[in-house]
């Protein structure tokens, strides 16, 4: 980051130095700083199309930083698979699972907590969903939410938790 700072500074008018400093930026998860660089980059240069991709990218990278980040709730980088993925849900899962808490305040947060992992990993191990988290257009957690509700609620759960308590 210093070299690119560095860069900048000895020219000002070098719009590639400010794509490498947006680079940084992304890396560092500092997206408006990303936004800003490009956007100084296509300033400069309003022509080049790379740029331009390069602030469109930042843009949507923005946004979903906002948003809820599947990949940060269960611990995993982008490129995970969907073994690693399913590890880590295991792991959180057991971690923040409701029955291990006893209070109504930690169960409450707990539950919250639980249902975000259950979507992260919805969302993560379905490779439809997550190109579509992916490229920000995923509808988030309301989607999983409905999905979980419908699998509960669905005949054939329902069924199967009447005949396990012999109902």
């Amino acid at each position: 980051m210093e070299a690119c700072n560095a860069a900048i500074e000895a020219d000002e008018g070098h719009e590639w130095n400010y794509v490498h400093r947006a680079s940084m930026h992304e890396m560092n998860e500092d997206f408006e700083a990303m936004v800003k660089d490009f956007q100084k980059a296509a300033e400069i240069n309003k022509e080049n199309r790379e740029i331009q991709q390069g602030l469109q990218r930042a843009q949507k990278l923005l946004k979903q930083s906002n948003k809820r980040n599947y990949y940060k709730i269960l611990g995993v980088p982008r490129n995970a698979d969907k073994r690693t993925i399913t590890k880590a849900y295991r792991k959180m899962a057991q971690e923040w699972h409701p029955d291990r808490f006893d209070s109504e305040e930690e169960k409450a947060k707990a539950e919250k907590k639980f249902m975000d992992i259950a979507a992260a990993k919805e969302v993560l191990t379905d490779p439809e969903k997550r190109r579509m988290f992916d490229n920000g257009m995923f509808l988030g957690v309301d989607f999983c939410v409905v999905s979980v509700s419908f699998f509960l609620f669905s005949p054939l759960f329902c069924s199967s938790v009447f005949f396990l308590l012999g109902i």
